[in-house]
């Protein structure tokens, strides 16, 4: 089961791939729009990184990519002056609503040849591991900064 499930992951991601293609985006560029898109709050580049599970260095080229083609820009803090928020333009947050209809339409094309009954059981399955993914990290000690992170919403079907 586990490699059927990394295989069909693998056909989602290639698939995502080719549709952000058009946008000059990757898909973790895609996931990094969609964490700022999802904040209640500006995220410093430290965050960000913690927030996707990757190394601070890692998001530095993503971030300035972004920068380059408008859909994100850099804020002072005006608490420290060394830290800088990340936050997301209007251009950004179009752009973000585009790439969430072409994810929608990456998966309808994967999960288009079952049934009816096959996606309602399928769904079932994905919201129950999820489901348990959700109560696992409320139960695991905060992760960004020494605080939980009020600023992405962790149920956020489209991530």
């Amino acid at each position: 089961m586990a490699e059927l499930f990394v295989r069909v992951g693998k056909r989602l991601r290639v698939e995502e791939a080719r549709r952000y293609a058009p946008y000059g985006l990757t898909p973790a560029q895609g996931r990094m729009l969609g964490v700022l898109a999802d904040t209640r709050q500006p995220l410093r580049m430290k965050d960000l990184a913690d927030i996707l599970g990757v190394v601070p260095r890692a998001v530095t080229p993503q971030v300035d990519a972004l920068e380059q083609a408008g859909l994100v820009r850099r804020r002072a803090d005006p608490g420290n002056r060394r830290s800088t928020f990340i936050v997301l333009t209007e251009d950004g947050a179009s752009v973000r609503e585009a790439l969430i209809q072409q994810r929608k339409l990456a998966a309808a094309d994967l999960f288009a040849h079952l049934t009816d009954q096959q996606r309602s059981a399928m769904l079932s399955a994905l919201e129950a591991i999820a489901g348990a993914e959700h109560r696992d990290q409320a139960d695991s000690p905060p992760h960004v900064s020494g605080q939980s992170h009020p600023a992405v919403n962790a149920t956020d079907p489209e991530r």
